[in-house]
């Protein structure tokens, strides 16, 4: 049975310093605990920030602080995940206040400092109070994006209303986390920059929209607003909060849709029976899809919603056949219209003669071949056969499935019954990035009339740092203690003259190589870059990956931000057995603390 339930709720004022506290709020420091990307001194730890000590001149008492480094951050554990009414955040004022202009403050279950947004610092001349509106969540973190800067806190409290803001470990998942948070969101047109999609999932449900965290369309007909979820959910309620200032009438009559279609044409949800201020749960009984919409049907109207959050779970998998999201090729083709890509076009009409189907000369042995772009755990093969004639030619051919583009990759299955129209091959789970038919051992023309692939993206197998049992050679050698091996012995330190790195002479080009001495498909290369000086040198070193012993193989990537100590370039699967880090076109010195490569072996 539907469910429908109207809440009136308070109209708040939005600024980021205007929150006021009521005595039934609780401070949530206790039994927290915290950490930070760095510490500038012993004493300015991280739990100097929740110590329970308000003081703000450093030289009285200490307060946490990291180094001077790009982004800096510090991290609150609640513990437990809870609804934040409010952040209170004592800055330094002793000096250098300033520094913690642009710092943003977030909140979520996210251990990695990327949750959502509750508010920037734009004042430190007033007491920073951040208004957080309920937002869920275990972890707050204050963090400096984007610049080089020295974080100081000398306090930070977290403020929840009463002790039922604790949301219970036995509710379910789905029911504790707003989904729509990590979506995106659309709309039939803009009122005003101001009231654009994307401010009716801010986590702010402040109602009166003069305050700029209201979506709002134009008077259009159908007017509709949109939630891309990017995954399938169960969608189990979607609450509405509608505008509260006034013209909430409006929102009547609107619908509420989930489905898979983009085009706002899903299954209902429910429809906006009241239009009254307040909050608007609609339950949605687990409807299935990737969008949410709110469509107001049948008249010219604008829409307005202040806040829209999806409650759910995420949902099964649809069975998507894999190959039509490949690359095809075969040994040869017979006709241009029996080409590779007609035996993935998704039409299972066997007669050949109607254009469907791929076919080649008669080959030894003839093939045909799908890459698929990415490894899969292949659950089975479907093939559709030639059904005009000539079934037979097909008995005997191999479905392989590997990482080779050689066709030489383990057999999934033979087909041996070439009578059916219709051919399962269960590959259980097979991993490969190619998925092949081939038949051996004889000329033969190699007809498909449609091939299938099921299966699941592959995980990728247990994590080995490749290098470890790899070969390093490097262009010249500093000293002996900083030969090219240096940089794969497993330590990670950063200070040369205590942990020696791999480091060259000045060359032109400087480089270092690595052999893992059997070919892989490279995920991704893991620097450590020095950190006792002079880390700048690295700014501009190519990364290349080759299957031979060259260091002017296919670029994977370039480093260009050399403020971390450790740098992670994704090589998205190249082929390799020689990994270089080169410094091209200047003199320089090459210096590595410690590489790690990550992949699987072909």
């Amino acid at each position: 049975m539907k469910c429908f339930v109207v809440l009136l709720v308070c109209i708040s004022i939005g600024w980021v310093h205007s929150c006021k506290f009521r005595q039934e709020e609780s401070n949530l420091i206790k039994g927290a605990t915290a950490k930070q990307s760095s510490t500038s001194r012993p004493d300015y730890s991280a739990e100097r920030a929740f110590d329970g000590i308000s003081d703000y001149n450093m030289m009285r008492h200490p307060c946490a602080e990291t180094r001077r480094e790009h982004s800096p951050w510090w991290q609150l554990d609640l513990k437990h995940n809870y609804k934040v009414d409010s952040v209170v955040i004592v800055s330094r004022r002793d000096c250098c206040f300033h520094t913690l202009l642009g710092a943003q403050i977030r909140i979520g279950n996210s251990p990695d400092n990327n949750n959502p947004v509750c508010g920037t610092i734009t004042d430190v001349f007033r007491p920073i109070n951040l208004c957080c509106n309920g937002m869920e969540g275990r972890y707050v973190s204050v963090v400096i994006p984007g610049r080089v800067e020295q974080l100081t806190i000398c306090e930070v409290k977290v403020y929840s209303e009463g002790a039922n803001r604790k949301l219970s470990q036995d509710e379910p998942a789905h029911n504790r986390v707003n989904i729509a948070r990590s979506g995106e969101a659309t709309q039939s047109s803009t009122y005003g920059p101001m009231y654009n999609a994307a401010a009716a999932i801010d986590g702010n449900t402040n109602s009166n929209m003069m305050a700029g965290s209201c979506s709002l369309t134009g008077n259009d007909n159908p007017a509709w607003w949109q939630l891309n979820l990017k995954k399938r959910y169960k969608v189990g309620k979607v609450v509405i909060v509608n505008r509260g200032d006034c013209c909430s009438e409006r929102l009547l009559g609107a619908e509420v849709r989930v489905g898979d279609s983009a085009d706002n044409n899903n299954p209902v949800c429910d429809t906006i029976k009241v239009g009254s201020q307040g909050t608007i749960t609609l339950c949605c009984e687990g409807l299935e899809g990737r969008y949410v919409s709110v469509v107001i049907p049948g008249r010219e109207e604008n829409l307005s919603l202040c806040e829209v959050e999806v409650y759910g779970q995420e949902a099964k998998a649809v069975e998507v056949n894999l190959a039509r999201l490949g690359d095809v090729k075969q040994s040869s083709t017979y006709r241009p219209e029996y080409n590779a890509a007609t035996a993935v076009d998704g039409n299972k009409n066997s007669n050949m003669m109607l254009g469907s189907c791929s076919h080649t000369n008669s080959d030894n042995p003839a093939w045909w071949q799908l890459d698929l772009k990415k490894r899969y755990q292949v659950e089975k093969v479907v093939i559709v056969n030639r059904g005009d004639c000539c079934g037979e030619r097909l008995r005997g051919a191999e479905v392989r499935v590997g990482n080779s583009a050689d066709n030489n990759n383990p057999v999934c299955g033979a087909i041996t019954d070439a009578s059916q129209a219709t051919i399962t091959l269960p590959c259980k789970g097979m991993k490969g990035r190619y998925v092949s038919v081939v038949i051996p051992g004889r000329n033969e023309y190699l007809t498909l009339c449609e091939v299938e692939v099921y299966g699941q993206e592959a995980k990728p197998d247990a994590v080995v740092n490749l290098a470890k049992s790899g070969r390093a050679r490097q262009s010249s050698t500093y000293r002996p203690e900083y030969n090219a091996a240096a940089a794969i012995d497993g330590d990670k330190g950063t200070n040369i003259f205590q942990h020696p790195c791999s480091h060259t002479n000045p060359d032109n080009p400087a480089w270092w190589q690595l052999d893992l001495t059997k070919k892989y498909n490279i995920e991704s290369v893991v620097i450590v870059n020095r950190g006792d000086c002079c880390s700048e040198r690295l700014r501009g070193a190519e990364i290349r990956v080759g299957i031979f012993p060259f260091i002017n193989s296919p670029v994977c990537d370039t480093v260009t931000d050399v403020s971390k100590p450790t740098i992670t370039l994704n090589c998205n699967g190249m082929v390799g057995q020689y990994i270089s880090v080169v410094i091209p076109g200047r003199q320089e010195y090459l210096t590595l603390c410690e590489v790690e490569v990550y992949g699987q072996e072909i």
